[in-house]
């Protein structure tokens, strides 16, 4: 299915660059008047099926948090991501390759660059 670039999602995807994450209702006060409620959702729900942001729960479970997908938007190389903050560290293509090359050598697995990460915890937090 194709995916159209509308007005509307753009100004929602430039919420994103001034903090990490919002609800849908952080995400409409800031765009008030220009987006209705409605759109904010529908288009929400069109960018998270498309990978470009992605939905979590709030710690407490009451709230949906929405956050830039840092991988969607960049490619051939892989991708760590913290599960304690979820900060991204892009590999080089450099590490990449070689990590690639391990992986085919010693497993016969052919990774999709463009799409793959690896969970853990960062330096910073594995410190705390």
């Amino acid at each position: 299915m194709k995916e159209y670039k509308t007005k509307q999602r753009d100004l929602i995807l430039s919420v994103f660059s001034s903090v990490d994450y919002f609800t849908a209702d952080e995400i409409y006060e800031k765009l008030q008047p220009d987006v209705n409620k409605s759109t904010v959702y529908r288009n929400l729900e069109k960018l998270t099926e498309s990978g470009k942001i992605t939905r979590e729960l709030s710690k407490d479970g009451s709230k949906s948090i929405y956050r830039l997908n840092p991988t969607a938007h960049c490619e051939g190389h892989l991708h760590l991501i913290c599960s304690n903050c979820g900060g991204v560290i892009h590999l080089s293509e450099a590490d990449s390759d070689k990590l690639e090359k391990v992986l085919k050598k010693s497993y016969g697995f052919s990774v999709n660059d463009n799409a793959t990460v690896i969970s853990g915890v960062c330096e910073s937090c594995s410190q705390k």
